[in-house]
C-alpha cells in the first residue's frame, strides 16, 4: 500500500523514469496512472513520433523500414536525456538498442513492466496498430518474441515490476516504493562514503604524525651533535631536548 509519504519522497526524484517493455504490458496505462499520483507530464513515445512524422507507426513501418523508425526512437530519447521530470512510456522495440538504453540511463532510471503471453494476447487483441504482431497474434509466438527480447529488457532494467492480476494502482504504487527505496539506498550510500572519508582523513592524520616524528627527532639528533655540551646541560639534559618534547606536545 503506498502512503502519502511514499508519494511525497517519489516527488523528489528529479530524473525521468522509462518504462520499458513488451507491447502491451502496461506502459502507457501506468505512465498515466503515475502522471496522475506525481503530477508529472508523459511522453509516449509512439505517439510522439506519429505526431512528427504525420502518419502511424505501421505506415512508417511500410513506407520507411524499420530500422528508420529505431533511429526515430534513438533521436527522440537523445532529446528527453537532455530534459528531466518525464514518465515516459517506451515503445517495444526501444531497449533492444544499446545506444538507447545509455541516453536512458544519462538521465535517469529504467523499469521493465512484465507480463505473461496470456496477458499480453489479451491486451492487444482488438489493437491492429501493432506491425510486429500482424499475422502472429496467438500466445506461441508471443512468447517466442518475448524471450528474444528478453535478455536486452533484463541487461536495461533497474528495476522489474510484474503487471499480471493486478491494477494500474498497484503497479504505480510498486514503482513509488522503488523510487523510495531507491532514495534510501542512496542516503545509505553517502553515510558510508562520508564515513569512509573520516577514515581516511584519520589514517592520513597519522601518517602525517609519524613523519614529522620522525623528521623532528632527526632535526634533534643532528642539533645536538653540533652543539657544545655545557655542565647544566650534562646535568639536566640538553636544551633541545626539552625542546623537542615541547614541540611533540603542541603537534
Amino acid at each position: 500500500m503506498t502512503t502519502a509519504n511514499t508519494k511525497t519522497q517519489a516527488e523528489s526524484f528529479t530524473g525521468n523514469l522509462f518504462l520499458i517493455g513488451f507491447m502491451g504490458s502496461g506502459k502507457s496505462t501506468i505512465a498515466a496512472e503515475l502522471s496522475r499520483m506525481l503530477h508529472r507530464p508523459v511522453l509516449e513515445m509512439d505517439e510522439e513520433i506519429e505526431k512528427r512524422e504525420g502518419m502511424s507507426i505501421p505506415a512508417i513501418f511500410s513506407e520507411h523500414g524499420e530500422a528508420y523508425f529505431r533511429q526515430l526512437e534513438t533521436d527522440l530519447l537523445k532529446e528527453t536525456s537532455a530534459l528531466g521530470g518525464f514518465l515516459v512510456s517506451c515503445g517495444g522495440g526501444a531497449a533492444m538498442r544499446e545506444e538507447n538504453v545509455r541516453e536512458m540511463k544519462k538521465s535517469g532510471i529504467i523499469v521493465l513492466l512484465t507480463a505473461l503471453p496470456e496477458t499480453i494476447l489479451e491486451r492487444v487483441a482488438d489493437d491492429e496498430n501493432r506491425p510486429l504482431l500482424k499475422g502472429r497474434k496467438n500466445t506461441a509466438d508471443i512468447e517466442a518474441l518475448i524471450e528474444k527480447r528478453r535478455p536486452a529488457y533484463e541487461a536495461a532494467a533497474n528495476y522489474r515490476v510484474a503487471t499480471d492480476q493486478k491494477t494500474s494502482a498497484e503497479i504505480a504504487g510498486e514503482i513509488l516504493e522503488i523510487l523510495e527505496k531507491r532514495r534510501y539506498d542512496f542516503l545509505i550510500f553517502l553515510l558510508f562514503f562520508v564515513n569512509c572519508l573520516h577514515c581516511v582523513e584519520d589514517f592520513l592524520s597519522k601518517k602525517r604524525y609519524t613523519v614529522y616524528k620522525e623528521e623532528i627527532n632527526l632535526w634533534i639528533h643532528k642539533t645536538e651533535k653540533n652543539t657544545v655540551s655545557c655542565d647544566n646541560s650534562r646535568e639536566n639534559g640538553s636544551f633541545t631536548s626539552y625542546a623537542s618534547v615541547f614541540f611533540l606536545a603542541l603537534v
